[in-house]
């Protein structure tokens, strides 16, 4: 496009590595800061840039904010977007705060997920600021800070605000978003026992929606000699290490971490660990025989027997996030994503009657965010549609369903729209997290067209 010109363009990847270089993971609440101190600064560096930009900016509760264009309307087109990240991980090429850039990428993380949508969003506002282009409703930038662990911030602002007429959500796939699973996060516990073998630290996963890239176990182990022979004897297909620690025994393992969504794409380093400990063939690390029998690659839900499936969606996905010792306990946490004609009770119901007898117990309480789903012939999913398929020349492109729970679910009138392109290399909640600078170009004119479309009509 026309108006993307070299010092605009340059101007919007400036703006980016500006919020990239924040630190925005959801940290301790101190006063003022209900999500930590990090996503604060991050709402607002992005406020502050919305302000140079000459838009009417918004602080709500220092939880979430908006940026704000166009006539005083009380219909508006909301774009809604999230300003935390997930945690960065380890054994990053660049820094995962540099947003250095090599060879035509940004690296960092949240250039995809979803600072750089967001910025992309922004710029496109200014874009069609400075094509003066008319429009019928104003256009309302929406910033949320704890997107990935809970969604509570953009709660809070659509209890004070009306939903928008309608709008998207830049934290997805292209081309447009008609349906998204259902999410469960379910939390479950097995006692010790004690023997020849005692466990000491198990501690695997950093959230419940990230695929484990690490895992670890420290073991008290009464005779090392027979212990290593074991240990030697063991096969793994991913990467993993142990060293004696005087008469207690580490072991570590590298998995490959991918989105909780997709499990598949991805190695659980916490399966890999469990099928390890199994090996050492101890009656006290029963836990890790259950979770084998139970969890351990079963990325479809199959072992316990909910490897549901519908025409809509596609099939059930389940990730095992987090493992963890406490009080005497193996603590895991479950994400599991279900088809949108399924409902959480069912899905619990079935794993409650296959898990294994005297093994994990699931807690009562659980986590659940239904469905989303929009007949593909709406208003909104045929606009969208007709703009990436303007924009990208693929015409034969059609709706799709997704795994990811996004801030569609938290208003009406919107769905997920972009940024990842069909056939884009999965880098969000991974390791080296990058965003092409053609690609960061791309997305911002898909949403200048995007938000000129529905704003004018």
């Amino acid at each position: 496009m026309q108006f993307l010109s070299e010092k605009f363009f340059n101007e919007a990847v400036e703006s980016l590595q500006r919020m990239i270089r924040i630190k925005s993971v959801e940290g301790k609440a101190k006063e003022g800061m209900p999500f930590g101190e990090g996503p604060l600064n991050a709402l607002h560096e992005m406020l502050s840039i919305g302000k140079e930009l000459g838009f009417r900016v918004y602080n709500h509760k220092n939880m979430a904010g908006h940026i704000e264009m166009g006539p005083d309307t009380d219909e508006y087109i909301g774009i809604v977007a999230h300003l935390d990240v997930v945690p960065e991980g380890s054994d990053w090429i660049y820094p995962p705060y540099g947003a250095e850039i090599h060879d035509g990428f940004m690296y960092g993380r949240g250039t995809v997920d979803d600072k750089g949508p967001a910025m992309a969003s922004l710029y496109a506002m200014k874009a069609l600021k400075e094509l003066k282009v008319p429009l019928k409703r104003k256009v309302r930038l929406i910033l949320g800070t704890n997107e990935e662990t809970g969604s509570k911030g953009v709660e809070a602002y659509f209890q004070e605000f009306p939903a928008p007429f309608m709008g998207f959500t830049p934290d997805a796939d292209f081309p447009a978003i008609f349906a998204e699973y259902g999410i469960l996060t379910m939390k479950f516990c097995m006692p010790l026992k004690e023997g020849r073998m005692t466990i000491l630290e198990l501690k695997g996963g950093e959230a419940h929606n990230m695929v484990p890239d690490r895992a670890t176990v420290l073991l008290k182990v009464q005779d090392q000699e027979e212990t290593e022979k074991l240990l030697k004897s063991i096969d793994c297909e991913v990467p993993w290490d142990y060293a004696f620690e005087g008469e207690n025994l580490r072991i570590n393992v590298i998995g490959v971490s991918a989105h909780g969504s997709t499990p598949y794409m991805g190695k659980n380093a916490i399966s890999y660990l469990m099928k390890i400990v199994s090996d050492l063939d101890a009656k006290e690390l029963r836990f890790a025989d259950v979770y084998l029998n139970d969890f351990a690659f079963s990325d479809g839900g199959e072992k316990l027997g909910v490897d549901f499936e519908d025409e809509i969606s596609g099939h059930l996905r389940m990730n095992p996030g987090v493992i963890k010792l406490k009080d005497d306990k193996v603590q895991l946490v479950v994400n599991v994503r279900y088809p949108v004609t399924f409902k959480a009770a069912d899905v619990v119901a079935k794993i409650n009657e296959n898990l294994t007898k005297d093994g994990f117990v699931m807690e009562r309480e659980y986590s659940d965010s239904a469905p989303l789903y929009y007949p593909q012939e709406s208003p909104l999913i045929q606009k969208l549609m007709k703009v990436y398929q303007r924009c990208t020349g693929d015409h034969n492109a059609k709706p799709i369903a997704v795994g990811g729970g996004t801030y569609a679910r938290e208003t009406k009138n919107i769905v997920a729209f972009g940024p990842s392109f069909p056939g884009d290399e999965e880098v969000i909640h991974q390791k080296n997290e990058r965003i092409s600078l053609s690609h960061y170009q791309r997305l911002i004119e898909i949403y200048t067209d995007a938000i000129g479309v529905l704003a004018k009509e």
